[in-house]
């Protein structure tokens, strides 16, 4: 879900240099992992991913290991999906537990993606997901992504914009800390 908070915050990330970018990616991934590792303590395939992705923002790792991890983390995001479509659904506190795994685990592959644009894209929509689904039940998230066909009842939709702004609020304050970065010491002229 595109909006004017998302597009400031792109603006701030476009003159970052790639590694700053990629950097501020794992940073998204990372905030939102705890949603992840709630309910699969074990698994540290997202947090590999995502260390992953850094040690290639530093240039330690390939193009293929980078591959590799987001390959990884997809098979993740899969198995958290379907983990979570067996859950008991009317126990709806364990449904909302399950409902953020496979987005925050979604949110460790975004930053394995190769292509910037995308990555960045994909990072800040994916968080905002995997917060909104930490508070709400299938049933209310199902009206909030609109896959219900229903209008999203008022209270809903205020919670959802409650908790989708402070996700934005911490991922501006991220942005503006490369973005201080760059000003405080540019790259150097080619």
């Amino acid at each position: 879900m595109a909006d004017g908070a998302q597009d400031e915050i792109l603006a701030l990330l476009q003159p970052l240099t790639p590694m700053q970018q990629r950097l501020f990616a794992c940073d998204c991934a990372a905030h939102v992992l705890p949603l992840f590792e709630r309910i699969f303590p074990h698994d540290d395939r997202p947090r590999t991913a995502i260390a992953v992705a850094r040690a290639y923002a530093h240039g330690q790792v390939s193009a293929i290991a980078l591959a590799e991890a987001e390959a990884t983390a997809e098979a993740v995001v899969w198995e958290a999906s379907d983990a979570a479509s067996i859950c008991n659904p009317n126990d709806e506190a364990a449904l909302i537990t399950w409902n953020a795994a496979a987005p925050a685990a979604c949110a460790a592959e975004a930053c394995c993606v190769l292509d910037l644009a995308i990555m960045l894209i994909g990072i800040l929509s994916i968080t905002i997901e995997a917060v909104v689904s930490a508070h709400f039940t299938t049933d209310a998230l199902e009206e909030i992504w609109n896959r219900a066909g229903r209008p999203v009842p008022p209270d809903v939709l205020a919670q959802y914009h409650h908790y989708a702004t402070m996700e934005r609020a911490w991922q501006h304050q991220r942005a503006m800390f490369y973005a201080a970065q760059t000003h405080n010491h540019p790259p150097d002229p080619a």
